[in-house]
């Protein structure tokens, strides 16, 4: 199945699910969709953020491909570089730094070589500073197949936690009509974890 198309009967499902929630003898969205929205069981818990404002550290060398909870198995689908760049490589690893207050260094990396870097800014609303994390640029994707219509405004929020590895919370806000004739509209969230590379 062609990629865009996953997305968009994945956007479907999770829309629904959430929907669901709310409606008398309904089964929860893990159920329906294999997607917890809970932080995985497990993992060492997120750092504490110094204050509002102010974006968590996010300096370190992590793993490209990481633990997740999606439902499609998609190769790309864990990948950090193909979130944080448009670079198109299969990196080993991904580097961050943070020069300064209004932007986030990303190198990828195949073994200590660099491939590719690309600087995101805050002042251009590459990302931006909240209490889930650093809330890298959003993104709207729209679509339609057998099974109805979806939009969704994904955004991803990264921090660490208290073992050094990557945390991501990607949250997918969305609605739609399931089989053209339901309407449905929810919130569904994906954990994203990219151990640190000493």
């Amino acid at each position: 199945m062609p990629k865009h198309r996953k997305f968009v009967a994945l956007n479907l499902a999770a829309v629904s699910a959430a929907a669901c929630l709310g409606l008398s003898g309904c089964i929860g969205s893990k159920a329906l969709t294999g997607i917890d929205n809970a932080y995985p069981k497990g993992w060492e818990p997120c750092a504490e953020i110094a204050s509002s404002g102010i974006c968590a550290d996010l300096s370190g060398n992590y793993q490209d491909r990481g633990d997740y909870s999606d439902l499609i198995k998609d190769s790309d689908s864990n990948s950090l570089s193909k979130r944080l760049t448009r670079f198109d490589w299969q990196a080993e690893s991904v580097r961050l730094s943070v020069p300064d207050s209004d932007s986030i260094l990303v190198e990828i990396l195949e073994g200590k070589s660099v491939k590719h870097s690309a600087t995101l800014r805050r002042s251009r609303g590459d990302f931006d500073c909240e209490p889930r994390g650093t809330k890298i640029h959003a993104r709207t994707y729209s679509g339609s197949d057998f099974g109805g219509y979806s939009k969704s405004h994904v955004r991803l929020y990264l921090r660490t936690s208290v073992d050094g590895s990557l945390i991501g919370e990607e949250r997918n806000t969305g609605g739609g009509v399931l089989l053209w004739l339901v309407p449905v509209g929810g919130v569904q969230t994906i954990w994203f974890r990219w151990k640190k590379v000493e």
